[in-house]
């Protein structure tokens, strides 16, 4: 990640999607990598909806991460959203699917 990337911090709106989210967002911050987007979307909505992907398109995004949200249970719409963006994972939810790839970093509690 170079100080240059727009990168978008996408969160679950509950306390510790929101919490895990200004953590990483503080850490770009401290690191001078990034003065990151914060999103959301409607309350439990686990995957990454074509109306985020549209907004991010147009943000001019160029780095994804995302904070609690079980985004493993779409493997096939994280492999369309590595078109678009290299994605760092933080996550604690039990996984469902190995989604980790050149293009998509996860990092989980269990680990």
């Amino acid at each position: 990640m170079k100080a240059t990337d727009k990168v978008a911090v996408l969160h679950d709106r509950d306390a510790d999607g929101v919490c895990s989210a200004i953590i990483v967002m503080k850490a770009l911050e401290r690191l001078k990598l990034a003065t990151p987007i914060r999103l959301n979307q409607r309350l439990g909505e686990k995957t990454i909806t074509k109306e985020t992907i549209e907004k991010l398109k147009e943000l001019g995004v160029t780095r994804l991460i995302t904070t609690d949200l079980a985004i493993d249970q779409d493997p096939v719409a994280i492999k369309g959203l590595e078109k678009y963006w290299k994605l760092l994972v933080f996550d604690h939810h039990k996984p469902t699917a190995d989604i980790s790839s050149e293009n998509t970093t996860v990092i989980r509690s269990q680990d």
